[in-house]
C-alpha cells in the first residue's frame, strides 16, 4: 500500500512537470502517447540534441522474429493495462529528456525494455536497451550502461543468439573494466547467458561473485538479483534445499525495497523448488501467494504464469493430475485474452500432460489441437513445430500412426499457402520422425533430406545445421553410420562458422554416437577428444573438465582403466582450479574407482576419503554417501568387514536424512551386499555362513526392496529382491529363496528386461538346486540361458553355462548313488555339499547392475541391456523392434551418449557425453546403463558412486586385465547406484578346487 502511495505521488508529480497533453498527444511536439499495437506505434519523442536518439519502435508482425503479438493484443482490460505502463514511461523519458537528466532517461528505456520484451516485442527491447546504454554513458553513468547492457544480453537470449549475448558481455566488461557495481551487474548478464547454455555451475559462480559485490557495497536491489539468480541456478543443478534458501533471501529483500513485480516473481520459483522436492503444499501456497499480487498489480501476464505454476504444483501430488490441468486451462484462457500465444501454448502442452497423466485422452486430443491452432494463429514456426509434435505424439500413443501423418501433411500444406520455407522445413522433420515411428525409415530420410534443402533456402545456418542434425539421428537408427557421421559434421561446420560452442559440441557428440554404434571405437574416442578441444579453445574449464571425466568413462570402456586414469586426474586439477570442490569430489571418486581397477586399492582408499571429505564441506550429502560406499567397496575388497559395514551404515543413515528414498534404497543395497559378502567368505573357507549375518543381509535386502517399492522402481526391486533370494539361501531357506526369486521373474517380465528375466531364472535354478530338485533347476538354469543368448548378455550366458555344468554333475551322481549327496564330514553347504569340500557358491554380479548375493547367478540391473518393449519371455521367435530398435513415438533423439531421449525439440543439456556402446568382449555385454556421463545440467561433474568398482577390480585382476566397470561410480539413487559391490567369482561359483 505504502508503494502505491508513492507511484501515485510519483505519477502525479510527473503530470504537474509535464506540458499539456490533448487526445493522448502532445500540444508542443505533436507526439501520439497513446497505446497502440506494434504496427502502428508511433516513435518515441525526439531526444534533445545533446543525448541520443530514442528507440523508434519497429513493425513486429505475427511470426518475425519479434514472436508472438504483444500483451494486449486481446482483451480490452489488458489493452488499458498496457496503455497505462508504457504511457507512463513514455511520458517520463519525455520529462526527462527535457530535463537533460541522462541517468533518469537510461533508467526509464531500461523499464521500457524490459516491457517490450515481455510483449515480445524484442528488436524494440533491444534498441530501447541500446539507447539506454548510450544515454547512460552520455553522462558517464557505468552502472546505468551496464544494467542497459544486461537489458540487451536478455533479448539476445530470448531471440536465442546466444553467441551474440556472449560477445557482448565480453565487450562490455573490456570497455567499462573492473570492480564496482558495474561488475557485479556484468556478472549477473554472464550469469544469463551461461544459465542459456545449460552451464548452471559456472552460472552459480557468476552469481555468487555478483553477491559478493553488491554484499560489500550494500546494494539491497542487486543483492535481490543475484539471490535470485543464484536461485535459479541452483535449481537448474537440482540442489533444491539451496536454491530455496537463495530464494527466501531474495524474497525476503524484494519484500523489503517494495518490488512488488518482482516478489511475485521470486515465489514462482520458490513454488517450482518447492515442486521439484515433491512437497506440493508449499508449491501451491506460493504459487497462491504470486497469483494474488499479481492480480493487485493487474499484471495478467504474472498471473497466467502464477496459474500455470500451480498447475504445476498439482501435478507434484499423486493424485493432483485433474487440478493440475484445470488450472493449467485457466492460464491458457487467461494468456489468450491477453494475445500471449506463446504463454497460451505452454500453458495447453501442460494440461495436455496433465489430462495424459488423468488418462483423459479425448480432453488432451482437444486441448493439443487447439494449441496447434493457437501457434498456427502466431505464425511462430518454432511453436507450430513443437504443437504439432504434440499432437502427433497423442496419435502415436494411441495406436493411429496414419492420423499423425494427416495432421502433419496438413499443416506441411498450411506452411506451403504461407510460403513460409522455414516453417515448411521444421514441419518436414516433424514428419520425418512420425514415419520412423511409424515403421517407415526410408521415406523418414526422404522427408528430413527435403527439410535440408528447404533449410538452406532461409540462408539460416541454425535452422540448416538443425536440420542435418535431424538427419543424423535418423540414419543413426537406420545403422547408415558412416551417413550419420557426415551429416553431423555438416552440422558441426554450420555451427563452428555461427560461433555456438554448445551447439558445435552437440553435433560432435552425435558423430561419437555414430561411430560408437557402429563399434568404430578409433574414431569415437578421437571425436570424444575433439569436444574437449573445442572447450578447450574457448575457455569453458566447467566443461572441459567434465567433458574429461567422460572420456576417461569411454576411455575405461573402450581401452581399459590405465588409458582412463590420466583425463581423470586432469579433469580434478581443473576442478580445482575452479574452485569446485563438488566436481572436485566427483573426479576423485573416478580415480578412486579406476584405481581400484588396476589393483591400488590403498590409493583408491585414499581418493575416496578426499572425495568424502570435499562433499562434506559443501553440505553435497548425496555426494558424502558415494563416497563413504565406495570406501565401503574397498573394505569389502580388503576383507575389512567391520569398517565396511560402519561406512555403508553412515552412508544410509545421511541418505535417510536427505529424504532420497532412492538413495536410501541403494545404501540398503550395499549394506545387504557386505553381509552377503561375509556369507561368501564363510563357505569359500569351508564354513557355514553366520546365521545372523545372513538374517542381516536379509534384512536390508527387504528394506531395500520395500524403498524401491515406495518410489515405483521396478528395476531396483527385481535387483532387490534377487538379494532377498541368496539371503534365504544362506539361511536355509530354499522355500523362501524361491519365492523372492519367483518374485522378481515376475517383476522383470512386467518391465519386458531380458538381463533381469534371466538373473531372476538362474535364482531360481539355485533355489531348486538348494532343494535337490535338479531337474527343476536345470529347466530354469537353460532357460535362462537361452534367454542371455539371444539378447546378448555374454556374462549371464557364461553364469548360466556353468551353472548347467554343475547340475549335469549333480545329476550324475544323484544317478549314481541317490541320497548320498549333500553328507560329509564337514557339514552342508549352500547347495548342500560337504563344506570345504568342493564349496560353490557365487558372489554378486558386478557390471550389470544390481547384484544379489551368494546363490543367486546374474543378478544384474534390470536396466543392463535388454530389450525392453520387445522381449517376452514365452516367445520363441524374436520380433524386430522398428528400424533402429528405437521406434514407438516420435521426436526422440539421440543423446551424446548414443541412446535415445524422449524429450522432443528440448536443448540437450549433457555437456562431454559419451557412448555407451562397449567394445566387443568387454565384461559389460550389452551397455548396461551405465553410459559416459560428462556431467549434466550445465558442466557438473557426474556423481560417483561405489557400486562395480571391487567387481571390475577382481574381474581384471583375474582375467589379468585392468578394465573398470562401467557402471563404478554413479551417485545413488540413480539407475547406476544399482551396481553390485562385488564380482562373483568364476562367474558366480566361487569355485575352490
Amino acid at each position: 500500500q505504502q508503494q502505491q502511495q508513492q507511484q501515485q505521488q510519483q505519477q502525479q508529480q510527473e503530470q504537474q512537470e509535464e506540458p499539456a497533453h490533448s487526445a493522448g498527444g502532445s500540444a508542443a511536439d505533436g507526439y501520439d502517447l497513446t497505446w497502440k499495437q506494434p504496427d502502428e506505434q508511433a516513435p518515441l519523442p525526439a531526444a534533445p540534441p545533446a543525448a541520443p536518439a530514442a528507440p523508434t519502435p519497429a513493425p513486429a508482425p505475427a511470426g518475425a522474429s519479434g514472436g508472438a503479438a504483444p500483451v494486449g493484443g486481446g482483451a480490452a482490460a489488458a489493452a488499458a493495462g498496457a496503455d497505462s505502463e508504457e504511457t507512463r514511461l513514455l511520458r517520463r523519458l519525455e520529462n526527462l529528456r527535457g530535463r537533460g537528466d541522462g541517468s533518469g532517461e537510461a533508467a526509464t528505456l531500461i523499464s521500457l525494455s524490459e516491457l517490450w520484451l515481455r510483449g515480445y516485442r524484442r528488436d524494440e527491447a533491444l534498441q530501447a536497451a541500446e539507447d539506454a546504454k548510450a544515454a547512460a554513458g552520455a553522462v558517464g553513468d557505468r552502472e546505468r550502461e551496464a544494467e542497459a547492457c544486461r537489458s540487451a544480453v536478455k533479448v539476445l537470449t530470448a531471440k536465442e543468439d546466444l553467441p551474440a549475448a556472449e560477445r557482448r558481455v565480453a565487450a562490455e566488461r573490456a570497455a567499462l573494466g573492473g570492480g564496482g557495481l558495474a561488475e557485479a551487474i556484468l556478472s549477473l548478464a554472464c550469469a544469463d547467458v551461461q544459465l542459456e547454455q545449460g552451464r548452471a555451475k559456472e552460472g552459480q559462480r557468476s552469481a555468487e561473485k555478483a553477491l559478493g559485490t553488491s554484499t560489500e557495497l550494500g546494494d539491497k536491489k542487486w543483492m535481490a538479483s543475484s539471490y535470485e539468480v543464484l536461485a535459479a541456478a541452483m535449481l537448474s543443478s537440482e540442489r533444491v534445499d539451496k536454491s530455496l534458501q537463495a530464494a527466501d533471501k531474495a524474497l525476503a529483500l524484494y519484500r523489503e525495497l517494495g518490488d512488488i513485480r518482482k516478489e511475485a516473481a521470486i515465489l514462482r520459483t520458490v513454488s517450482r523448488a518447492h515442486a521439484a522436492k515433491g512437497d506440493s503444499s508449499n508449491a501451491v501456497k506460493r504459487a497462491q501467494e504470486s497469483q494474488a499480487l499479481c492480480r493487485e498489480l493487474c499484471d495478467h501476464k504474472g498471473e497466467a504464469a502464477a496459474l500455470e505454476c500451480l498447475a504445476g504444483a498439482h501435478l507434484a501430488k499423486p493424485d493432483g493430475a485433474e487440478e493440475a490441468a484445470e488450472f493449467a486451462l485457466k492460464s491458457a484462457k487467461l494468456y489468450k485474452q491477453i494475445g500471449d500465444a506463446p504463454g497460451q501454448v505452454n500453458a495447453l502442452q501442460t494440461a495436455v500432460s496433465a489430462l495424459l497423466a488423468a488418462r483423459e485422452s479425448e480432453a488432451a486430443f482437444r486441448e493439443a489441437k487447439e494449441a496447434l491452432e493457437a501457434a498456427r494463429s502466431d505464425g511462430n514456426a518454432n511453436l507450430i513445430g513443437t504443437s504439432l509434435e504434440l499432437l502427433a505424439n497423442i496419435h502415436l500413443q494411441n495406436e493411429m500412426p496414419k492420423k499423425a501423418l494427416q495432421v502433419a501433411q496438413e499443416e506441411l500444406e498450411h506452411a506451403q499457402e504461407a510460403g513460409d520455407a522455414k516453417r515448411q522445413a521444421i514441419v518436414l522433420q516433424k514428419m520425418a520422425s512420425v514415419h520412423v515411428a511409424n515403421n517407415q525409415p526410408k521415406e523418414g530420410i526422404r522427408r528430413a533430406e527435403e527439410a535440408l534443402e528447404l533449410a538452406k533456402s532461409t540462408k539460416d545456418k541454425k535452422v540448416e545445421a538443425a536440420a542435418c542434425s535431424v538427419i543424423a539421428i535418423h540414419l543413426i537408427n537406420q545403422k547408415k553410420f558412416d551417413d550419420a557421421a557426415a551429416a553431423a559434421r555438416q552440422a558441426e561446420v554450420l555451427l563452428r562458422e555461427l560461433g555456438d560452442v554448445v551447439g558445435r559440441v552437440q553435433a560432435l557428440q552425435l558423430v561419437t554416437s555414430a561411430y560408437c554404434e557402429n563399434n568404430d571405437h578409433a574414431n569415437a574416442i578421437k571425436a570424444s577428444w575433439e569436444q574437449h578441444a573445442v572447450y578447450k579453445e574457448v575457455g569453458y574449464k566447467d566443461l572441459e573438465a567434465s567433458t574429461l571425466l567422460g572420456v576417461a568413462d569411454f576411455l575405461n570402456m573402450a581401452k581399459g582403466a590405465r588409458e582412463a586414469l590420466k583425463p581423470a586426474q586432469d579433469s580434478k586439477v581443473l576442478f580445482q582450479q575452479l574452485g569446485d570442490k563438488e566436481g572436485e569430489a566427483g573426479a576423485l571418486l573416478t580415480i578412486a574407482n579406476l584405481q581400484l581397477a588396476v589393483q591400488l586399492p590403498t590409493d583408491g582408499l585414499k581418493s575416496a576419503k578426499e572425495s568424502e571429505l570435499l562433499s562434506r564441506s559443501v553440505g553435497d550429502v548425496l555426494g558424502q554417501a558415494s563416497a563413504l560406499q565406495t570406501a565401503c567397496t574397498i573394505y569389502v575388497m580388503q576383507q575389512r568387514h567391520s569398517e565396511a559395514v560402519r561406512v555403508a551404515n553412515e552412508a544410509r543413515d545421511l541418505l535417510q536424512k536427505a529424504g532420497d528414498r532412492k538413495a536410501e534404497a541403494a545404501a540398503w543395497q550395499a549394506i545387504a551386499q557386505v553381509h552377503l559378502a561375509l556369507c561368501l567368505r564363510s563357505e569359500q573357507t569351508g564354513r557355514r555362513a553366520d546365521p545372523r549375518t545372513a538374517k542381516e543381509a536379509l534384512k536390508a535386502a527387504e528394506v531395500a526392496h520395500q524403498l524401491f517399492r515406495d518410489v515405483d522402481d521396478m528395476e531396483g526391486q527385481a535387483t532387490a529382491l534377487q538379494m532377498v533370494a541368496s539371503s534365504h539361501l544362506y539361511s536355509g531357506d530354499s522355500d523362501g529363496s524361491l519365492r523372492a526369486a519367483r518374485e522378481s521373474l515376475e517383476v522383470a517380465e512386467a518391465i519386458s528386461n531380458a538381463v533381469a528375466v534371466s538373473a531372476a531364472l538362474l535364482a531360481m535354478s539355485q533355489a531348486y538346486m538348494q532343494m535337490e530338485n535338479y531337474g527343476e533347476a536345470m529347466t530354469t538354469a537353460q532357460e535362462g540361458q537361452k534367454i542371455s543368448q539371444e539378447h546378448g548378455d555374454e556374462q549371464g550366458f557364461v553364469t548360466s553355462q556353468e551353472l548347467i555344468a554343475m547340475l549335469e554333475e549333480l545329476l550324475k551322481e544323484q544317478q549314481k548313488a541317490a541320497g548320498r549327496f549333500g553328507r560329509g564330514g564337514g557339514g552342508s553347504g549352500i547347495f548342500g555339499r560337504a563344506a570345504g569340500a568342493t564349496s560353490r557358491g557365487s558372489g554378486i554380479d558386478a557390471n550389470s547392475g544390481a547384484g544379489s548375493g551368494v546363490g543367486s547367478f546374474g543378478a544384474r540391473s534390470a536396466g543392463g541391456g535388454g530389450s525392453a518393449g520387445s522381449f517376452q519371455r514365452v516367445q520363441e521367435d524374436q520380433d524386430e523392434p522398428p528400424s533402429g530398435g528405437r521406434g514407438g513415438r516420435m521426436g526422440q533423439r539421440v543423446d551424446p551418449f548414443g541412446r535415445t531421449l524422449d524429450r522432443p525439440g528440448g536443448r540437450q543439456q549433457d555437456q562431454g557425453g559419451y557412448p555407451e556402446s562397449v567394445p566387443a568382449g568387454s565384461r559389460s555385454f550389452p551397455p548396461g546403463g551405465s553410459g559416459g556421463g560428462g556431467g549434466g545440467g550445465g558442466g557438473a561433474a557426474p556423481r560417483r558412486g561405489a557400486f562395480g568398482a571391487f567387481s571390475a577390480a577382481q574381474d581384471a585382476h583375474e582375467a589379468g586385465g585392468d578394465a573398470a566397470g562401467p557402471g563404478a561410480g554413479r551417485r545413488p539413487g540413480y539407475r547406476g547406484a544399482h551396481q553390485p559391490l562385488f564380482e562373483r567369482q568364476s562367474f558366480g561359483l566361487g569355485v575352490n578346487r
